[in-house]
């Protein structure tokens, strides 16, 4: 191997027979981990590589990648492809040879392998392993294919959601259920020739995730600016609505943690990163109110995955957003959290609220969890990562000195969980959690003195 090389990790973590200590430290060694499945990455994880080596790279759809359907003859229903001297994947093959012709493949690659697909109707994917994770890299490439396929589903089934409408999918060990479902498209070719039209058309709607992640990556390592990125890749993504939440996907101890408490409608986003955390993160809110602003949103909150949502979240935030809605005053970011407010922040007015005071002030500090009004969107856009002083341009101590109306409240609207570990500056929460409290007691005083 090279002496610097990124590497693509394609195995099983539900099978220790690959990971030797040889191909561990082959792992080790690389600059940088590329991972299909999130599972593989906490597995390795747990075995010692390093998180912050991991770059989550899962597969997606090739519009140009060719075409395996069936035309001419059709020797085959059903096509399986794989190593086939395995018990359970000879069981299901067995059951689907009694009820139509099926044809076996475990040593055809390329083209002469697109070949013998476009015979058959239908694909069948069978896991090798009881506990099996989604092998995404025959499914996407018979959905690139214009194959339709009947899989089993899989443990990590989650991390595949864009895979559910294009795939026909079954109960694990459902053998008369794959059965079941490969007799009905084999009886139905209408609604089969249907699918597959509906399929090419989502397909190539679909964001593709491949491309997100693989140009993240390369712009983690500055290979690309963060415009190009804007142009590959950016640019493309749609927001489903207008509150989101930051997530590192490599950091999925953060992501469950915050899908527990998330009752709230808030869409996980998959935030960009940098080897210097700081600016991962001002490309991640560059990049997020750059599709508030393109998606004409007139506003947009964002929280952080490490949010402690208090009792009574829900009409607390209801309440503000009723207040931020009506326009008393002009405002261009809500805080519900200031981690450090300035010793020189002025209190310019206040409202009173149900359980809480509603201040206007003139600083900004903190992005546990904000709502960004349109008119600070294209302050936001301006953030400039090549300037790398960590002290001044943090996004938001970037913000904090554009001279912004800061709508806050007291007591702050949510918290911050002490018990995560931060993914910008690699400490336990629990480190800051005095500087929050001094904080919010200096912006008691202010109001008491105001």
């Amino acid at each position: 191997l090279p002496g610097l090389y990124a590497a693509f990790q394609m195995e099983q973590s539900v099978s220790t027979r690959w990971f030797t200590d040889a191909y561990l430290r082959m792992l080790e060694n690389a600059f940088a981990i590329l991972d299909y499945s999130l599972a593989n990455v906490e597995a390795l994880v747990d075995k010692g590589l390093q998180r912050k080596q991991f770059f989550y790279l899962p597969l997606g759809y090739l519009p140009d990648y060719g075409t395996a359907s069936a035309g001419g003859d059709q020797a085959y229903d059903v096509v399986f492809y794989g190593d086939i001297n395995n018990d359970r994947r000879r069981r299901f093959v067995a059951a689907l040879e009694k009820v139509c012709r099926v044809k076996v493949i475990n040593d055809l690659f390329g083209e002469p392998l697109h070949a013998e697909l476009a015979k058959a109707k239908l694909v069948v994917n069978i896991h090798y392993y009881e506990g099996a994770l989604l092998e995404t890299t025959r499914l996407w490439e018979c959905v690139s294919l214009g194959k339709l396929v009947v899989s089993e589903r899989a443990v990590n089934m989650g991390e595949n959601r864009d895979l559910e409408p294009l795939v026909d999918f079954v109960d694990l060990n459902d053998v008369d259920g794959m059965v079941e479902r490969v007799r009905y498209w084999l009886a139905n070719e209408p609604a089969r020739q249907a699918q597959l039209k509906a399929n090419r058309t989502l397909a190539a709607r679909q964001a593709n995730r491949f491309e997100y992640f693989f140009y993240r990556f390369l712009l983690a390592w500055d290979i690309i600016s963060f415009h190009r990125f804007w142009e590959l890749a950016g640019s493309k993504l749609t927001l489903s609505g207008d509150k989101l939440c930051l997530n590192l996907p490599e950091w999925f101890g953060r992501r469950r943690s915050f899908d527990q408490d998330n009752q709230y409608g808030f869409q996980v986003f998959p935030g960009l990163r940098h080897r210097e955390g700081w600016i991962g993160c001002g490309f991640s809110y560059k990049l997020m109110i750059m599709l508030a602003r393109q998606q004409r949103f007139p506003q947009i909150a964002i929280c952080e995955d490490d949010v402690e949502f208090h009792p009574g979240f829900a009409e607390d935030f209801a309440e503000i957003q009723t207040e931020l809605a009506a326009g008393h005053e002009r405002w261009d970011v809500f805080s519900g959290l200031l981690g450090d407010l300035h010793a020189d922040a002025e209190i310019l007015k206040i409202r009173k609220l149900r359980s809480r005071k509603l201040v206007l002030t003139n600083r900004l500090i903190s992005t546990v969890f904000n709502v960004y009004h349109r008119s600070v969107f294209d302050r936001v856009s301006l953030w400039d990562d090549r300037d790398r002083d960590v002290v001044k341009n943090t996004i938001d101590r970037y913000l904090e000195h554009t001279h912004l109306s800061v709508l806050a409240c007291y007591p702050f609207l949510v918290g911050h969980k002490e018990e995560l570990h931060s993914t910008l500056w690699g400490i336990q929460n629990g480190a800051m959690a005095d500087m929050i409290q001094r904080s919010q007691r200096l912006l008691g005083s202010k109001i008491e003195a105001f």
